[in-house]
């Protein structure tokens, strides 16, 4: 059919058929750009059993993921399916363990998982739907917090003769009641114990329980340096020895080697104390001075601290330490340095006897300054210089009253020329 306007004729099919496809195409397109435009935002979260959102988490705690897609242009609420990865470590990358959660309500959680002492770090990939493309979060990570691992060594002998077999024992601190994991023991020639081990004997933790290291024997004198290094496990963080708290001198003498006796598990013999933060500077704990954590004692068996050391151990977040399972006897308690801190409590001897066997002991410390000089436990610096300023003081008092006496001397004799001239 021919329509005709005016001068001209317009073929009605061509027309029709021209604007059909145009609004075909049309909503094709604008579907296309409807869908494309639809970028849903995946939201990510760590929660704790309280449901509380966390970043930092203690070790061992209860933990799971949450995720909510929201879309800005779709008023359909998302369905599909979230992938929930969960990796070992502080980043998300590697091997992960995958879970896949039907969403509900544009939400979703995945299952529980326990924190390691490594941390964790979780991603989520939403899966898409009729109406929302696929989209994926952003990396979350859980960093573990807790009570810090320690461990404390103790030789069979710290003096032996060439040739006479070694062995190692430790203990661990801060960690749970079933730790395990590896302990191994290594023996250096340097005081820093960075150089090429000498040996090396590696034990496995069974409920917090440490064997000892096997024995070791030196065929050469010299002073070497042991040190332990603890593995850590899922629930409890990994741990070094100081360096030179293990240290054995090898000679070449027939002179018997000291043999350390082990502590007692029978007697109840106990010392103990409290390191603290000397406030008032007057060598006595009193009230609101804080205690201080993370300071090392020796207890050596003998009057000076070149007997051999028996135990070791770290005072606690108050400050506290304690050695237990001791007899009777002498002993000598040592303070190991501390950088940042003057200690102002010698170190000294405690004697435990059948009628008494406790003894407290506290120690004062000092923050240092600049001119603070630390102390030798066996005579200071600083001792030296009180020594000689008081020195000083009673020279000048000396000086002073031999000065006065002089001068009443000489008034008295004036006194009696006077006399004598009248």
């Amino acid at each position: 059919m021919n329509m005709s306007l005016g001068a001209v004729t317009v073929k009605t099919p061509v027309i029709l058929l021209a604007i059909a496809g145009f609004v075909v195409a049309s909503a094709i397109g604008l579907a296309g750009i409807a869908h494309a435009a639809v970028g849903p935002t995946v939201g990510l979260n760590v929660r704790n059993a309280a449901n509380a959102v966390v970043t930092f988490a203690p070790i061992g705690s209860t933990l799971y993921a949450s995720t909510t897609v929201a879309s800005s242009t779709s008023v359909v609420a998302p369905t599909g399916t979230m992938s929930f990865n969960l990796f070992s470590g502080l980043t998300c990358t590697g091997t992960s363990s995958t879970t896949v959660v039907p969403l509900a309500a544009g939400f979703a959680m995945s299952p529980t998982t326990t924190l390691a002492a490594a941390g964790i770090a979780y991603s989520a990939h939403y899966s898409g739907d009729a109406n929302n493309l696929s989209s994926d979060s952003e990396c979350v990570v859980v960093m573990p917090t807790g009570a810090t691992t320690s461990i404390l060594t103790m030789l069979s002998a710290s003096s032996v003769v060439v040739g006479t077999p070694v062995s190692d024992s430790s203990s661990l601190l801060g960690t749970t009641n079933t730790a395990g994991g590896t302990v191994s023991y290594k023996v250096f020639s340097n005081n820093t114990c960075s150089s090429t081990p000498l040996f090396v004997s590696s034990v496995s933790v069974t409920n917090h329980v440490v064997p000892p290291s096997a024995a070791f024997t030196l065929g050469a004198p010299g002073t070497y340096y042991w040190q332990a290094l603890y593995s850590g496990d899922s629930q409890n963080g990994a741990a070094t020895s100081t360096c030179g708290l293990g240290v054995l001198s090898v000679v070449a003498t027939s002179t018997p080697p000291v043999v350390v006796p082990p502590l007692s598990t029978t007697t109840s013999g106990t010392i103990s104390g409290i390191i603290f933060n000397d406030l008032n500077r007057n060598h006595t704990l009193n009230a609101g001075e804080p205690g201080l954590p993370g300071f090392v004692i020796q207890l050596h068996l003998g009057k000076k601290n070149k007997a051999p050391v028996i135990a070791t151990t770290t005072s606690d977040a108050n400050g506290a330490y304690s050695f237990s399972g001791l007899s009777a006897g002498t002993y000598y308690l040592e303070e190991m340095h501390m950088t940042g801190w003057k200690q102002t409590t010698k170190d000294n001897k405690v004697k435990l006897h059948n009628k008494k066997l406790s003894a407290v002991r506290n120690f004062a410390n000092i923050a240092k300054t600049a001119t603070t000089t630390m102390k030798k436990h066996e005579g200071s610096e600083s001792d030296h210089e009180t020594n000689h300023a008081s020195s000083t003081v009673g020279h000048i008092e000396n000086h002073d009253t031999d000065h006065h006496t002089t001068g009443h001397q000489g008034d008295e004799k004036k006194k009696h020329k006077n006399g004598h001239d009248n």
